[in-house]
């Protein structure tokens, strides 16, 4: 078993571009929630289509409020242009213009696509979709955060290479993507989920703080915890994050399970998953490529390439990942702890630790890189936060 077993996903910025904004504006990404408040954990009110056009209302840490017709909310400074985009993404944004704003965040689109998906029980579908978050309201995530902001002072000017990488990439994703994602977790979860609320809101919190560090800040990436004693961890394209519970066990503070989690993020935005399945992979990226395949074949043909893709998707998460998107997940998810305000050798006290437990698991190009980084990178700077005592009341309790 590995630290991040599997993986299907997608890229991560560290760095937003500044934009000289207009009155007008237009959404640049497949899909724009348009929320009730500045951040992941407000509902959505609205999924834009790209190229819609808003009008800057207000602007408040990344997130503008806009008018968008006659609905009103905030939309991440990262979603929007001056100017409107090419017609690349026109065909991927049609299967979003009628996803009403649903629970979890989840568009309506993106769960009729999983539920066409084989091999997928309707119940097991609808018990995980009823577990979406928000796990905890924008009061406990600014609560939670503020205790790590005095931490974060030297970590923003980073000059790390991993960080220069992580900070020329993006992220976006089509229904079917997310659909094939949402079909994926739901026959994850059915194995058996931890149903601890407090476990959960934890994670999640330690999950959106790290990912308010990246460039796609207003994506909902959602953990969970898997009631099993194996060591693994691993996530599948929309951002489901799932952990076990044996893992877990090995954490001994906040440091250590955040890096846990920035293994698992770099996993998804790096699309290491979807790398080793290129076909499908670029079938479902392109942003025409479903619209082509609905033109010239029928709808059954289109189904059988869910089906074939959500299948291989599911059989990524059985099986270790290459090293070396382990070794990179591991360099650069360090780089993210850092820049979130915790002790950049969190993940590596973790590692070692499993490598001790499970001397059966190769570490040691791990370990070998890990410390290269810390040694060449991090070692004049301060150690940054553990949050062992919070990590205890939320994972140790009664244990």
């Amino acid at each position: 078993m590995r630290l991040s077993y599997r993986l299907l996903a997608t890229g991560l910025v560290a760095a937003i571009p500044v934009v000289a904004w207009a009155a007008d504006l237009y959404t640049k990404r497949s899909n724009n929630q348009l929320r009730e408040g500045p951040g992941t954990f407000f509902p959505v009110v609205a999924n834009l289509p790209v190229n819609t056009k808003v009008r800057k209302l207000e602007e408040k840490d990344r997130w503008l409020r806009v008018q968008a017709d006659t609905k009103i909310g905030w939309l991440a400074e990262a979603s929007l242009d001056e100017k409107q985009q090419a017609g690349t993404l026109e065909a991927m944004s049609k299967e979003w213009s009628d996803a009403r704003a649903s629970r979890g965040t989840v568009g309506a689109a993106v769960k009729g696509f999983a539920g066409q998906i084989k091999n997928v029980q309707r119940g097991a579908l609808d018990s995980f979709y009823a577990q979406q978050g928000p796990f905890f309201s924008a009061t406990e995530f600014w609560a939670f955060r503020a205790l790590l902001l005095p931490y974060r002072s030297s970590a923003v000017a980073l000059a790390a290479a991993e960080d220069k990488t992580i900070s020329k990439q993006g992220y976006d994703i089509g229904p079917r993507e997310s659909g094939v994602g949402l079909a994926v977790a739901a026959r994850v979860a059915a194995t058996g989920l931890v149903r601890d609320p407090l476990l959960q809101r934890y994670a999640n919190l330690i999950a959106t703080n790290l990912l308010i560090e990246t460039a796609f800040y207003d994506y909902y990436f959602s953990v969970y915890i898997l009631d099993s004693d194996g060591v693994g961890s691993f996530a599948v394209p929309g951002g489901y994050i799932f952990l076990s519970r044996g893992l877990l066990s090995l954490c001994r503070d906040e440091a250590e399970l955040a890096g846990l989690i920035a293994h698992e993020i770099i996993h998804v935005v790096r699309r290491h998953g979807l790398r080793e399945m290129k076909v499908q992979a670029t079938r479902l990226r392109a942003d025409n490529a479903m619209d082509e395949l609905d033109s010239e074949t029928s709808r059954d043909a289109v189904e059988d390439d869910l089906d074939e893709f959500a299948e291989q998707a599911y059989a990524v998460v059985n099986k270790p990942r290459l090293e070396k998107y382990e070794i990179e997940a591991d360099l650069m998810g360090t780089v993210l702890l850092y820049r979130a305000g915790y002790d950049p050798r969190g993940m590596a006290r973790l590692i070692g630790r499993m490598a001790s437990a499970h001397p059966e698991i190769p570490m040691n190009g791990r370990l070998s890189r890990m410390d290269k980084l810390l040694t060449t990178q991090f070692s004049g700077v301060g150690r940054g936060a553990t949050m062992p005592d919070r990590f205890a009341v939320s994972v140790r309790r009664g244990r």
